[in-house]
């Protein structure tokens, strides 16, 4: 006695038809439930919006400081969201102009004193800091009223000792250690984490799919291959079909997690999957 596969079933499910309230679970409740003894079932594809911030409280990687040139530290709290080297930096920026802690040049540009940036070349994250003139350079403006120093001294960047530094690749402790009269550049000593969700699991109740897997019910890995917000659409280019277990299922559940099988926190929950069922059937 063997098994050959019979014709394909289609299964899709959206969050019109999941009755999940976890933004990372589809649950799609079977009219009748089904025993799956003999059936088979395959990711056929999955659309899902690359929404899970790589900032959070929850993380410990929402926190800078920096100090000013009056010796005041600052602290700038991130609210939780999905950053790139240049958001991290603008956020810091926005802050430090709400502070007052800017000029404006000739061109009607605003002028920042701490910089970072992200450092292609060196696979790093490059830090700057830029001396606060003692007197403006013609055609500058100082609409804040910063009090200028008596001589020109950088700010300071103070990387805490949580998980920010883990994102932006520099050890604890102030850039420069002291200020200095002159430019100061420095690039991590790491290489910068910007996202601790290296991979996501596509997981489903219906199948145990390994022993060697951290989390059996996987039917999926996968890495987000577009940019923060955009769509992942993942098509795996050969159907892998597991072995349902043989239960009576009531229904299907579908969900994301990450690489170490945390629930994957979706700010956008849409998401359409498709799945492929085929029972096997028996031959003499």
């Amino acid at each position: 006695m063997s098994l050959e596969s019979s014709e394909t079933q289609i299964l899709n499910i959206t969050n019109a038809n999941s009755s999940s309230t976890s933004n990372n679970v589809l649950r799609y409740r079977l009219s009748t439930p089904i025993n799956l003894r003999d059936y088979e079932v395959a990711l056929a594809s999955m659309q899902v919006y690359y929404s899970w911030p790589n900032i959070t409280a929850a993380y410990g990687n929402n926190a800078i400081s920096y100090i000013w040139i009056d010796g005041i530290t600052y602290n700038v709290v991130l609210p939780d969201g999905l950053y790139t080297i240049a958001d991290i930096n603008g956020f810091i920026q926005n802050y430090m102009r709400l502070q007052g802690h800017y000029l404006v040049d000739g061109d009607s540009n605003e002028v920042y004193f701490l910089e970072l940036v992200a450092n292609t070349v060196y696979y790093r994250v490059t830090f700057v800091a830029t001396p606060v003139p003692a007197a403006l350079p013609a055609g500058w403006t100082n609409p804040a009223a910063v009090v200028l120093p008596a001589v020109a001294t950088t700010p300071q960047l103070v990387v805490l000792a949580n998980a920010m530094r883990t994102v932006i690749g520099f050890n604890a402790g102030t850039y420069p250690a002291v200020p200095q009269a002159t430019t100061y550049s420095a690039n991590g000593q790491n290489i910068p984490q910007i996202s601790q969700v290296l991979a996501y699991n596509v997981n489903l109740n219906t199948v145990t799919t390994s022993f060697f897997n951290s989390s059996p019910s996987t039917i999926f890995i996968g890495s987000p291959n577009v940019g923060f917000g955009e769509l992942i659409n993942a098509q795996p280019n050969n159907l892998i079909w597991y072995r349902c277990i043989d239960s009576i299922f009531p229904e299907i559940v579908v969900e994301l997690t990450d690489q170490d099988n945390n629930p994957l926190n979706l700010l956008d929950p849409q998401m359409v999957i498709t799945l492929y069922f085929k029972k096997r059937r028996m031959i003499v």
